[in-house]
């Protein structure tokens, strides 16, 4: 296998998802450096909390971790947009999870065919899809409760210059990051760098700028790093 121990990867996530990312870089012999390109931010608003027979749905690991802070229920049923949003619910002490496929028609056709009870989708500010309005087109009860924001950095974090300079490995978790990346870096930055996305729909954020682009062949941590690998042997 190739020596990767000269890989340099930028982690764009926010934290402290960032660090389970730069554990797992680490683990592979790369460098991590971890800046975010959005912070997680409080909600002006006080959400509504779930009725005893509603289940709960999450579209990341970020509206599980707001959940928590929020609430000590755990009695819920739970849907989850994938594997690590299903291992983050977990790990607050859900015991009745499901977890789809990574994306939210999946989540929204994993919970037609087994939810029969009312939803409440927890989310972010921005979210991709209207899992809400998809669930109640189906013939569901859903609604949305927002919990948590995410602000945008303004600039290139100093911290990423160091990749951008040497030629690295960018990892992306959300289109808006995608977004963001895109906004901030210069085609000559761009071109200096190789993307390794999440998903095809964050992939299809970026231009055909960057030195390669890399997609993970399912949207969760071990198909990005199996993908990041596949980016680094190909270079």
């Amino acid at each position: 296998m190739t020596d990767s121990s000269g890989a340099v990867i930028w982690i764009t996530r926010t934290r402290p998802g960032a660090q389970s990312s730069a554990d797992a870089v680490l683990a592979a012999g790369m460098s991590p450096i971890i800046a975010p390109l959005l912070r997680v931010t409080a909600t002006a608003h006080s959400p509504a909390a779930p009725k005893t027979d509603e289940a709960l749905a999450f579209t990341s690991a970020n509206g599980v971790r707001a959940f928590a802070a929020l609430s000590d229920k755990r009695d819920h049923d739970v849907y989850c947009v994938g594997v690590a949003t299903g291992e983050q619910a977990r790990a607050i002490g859900f015991t009745k999870v499901q977890s789809a496929g990574g994306n939210v028609d999946d989540l929204a056709k994993l919970i037609s065919v087994r939810g029969t009870q009312s939803i409440v989708h927890y989310s972010g500010v921005h979210v991709a899809g209207d899992l809400a309005g998809a669930l109640r087109a189906a013939g569901l009860t859903a609604r949305r409760e927002i919990i948590y924001g995410t602000q945008a950095v303004t600039e290139i974090p100093d911290a990423a210059m160091q990749v951008i300079k040497s030629g690295g490995y960018v990892l992306l978790h959300s289109p808006k990051a995608a977004q963001i990346l895109m906004r901030l870096l210069s085609d000559e930055q761009s071109a200096n760098l190789i993307t390794v996305s999440l998903s095809a729909n964050i992939d299809a954020c970026l231009s055909d700028v960057f030195a390669a682009r890399y997609i993970a062949s399912a949207p969760n941590d071990r198909a990005l790093m199996e993908a990041l690998e596949k980016a680094w042997r190909s270079a």
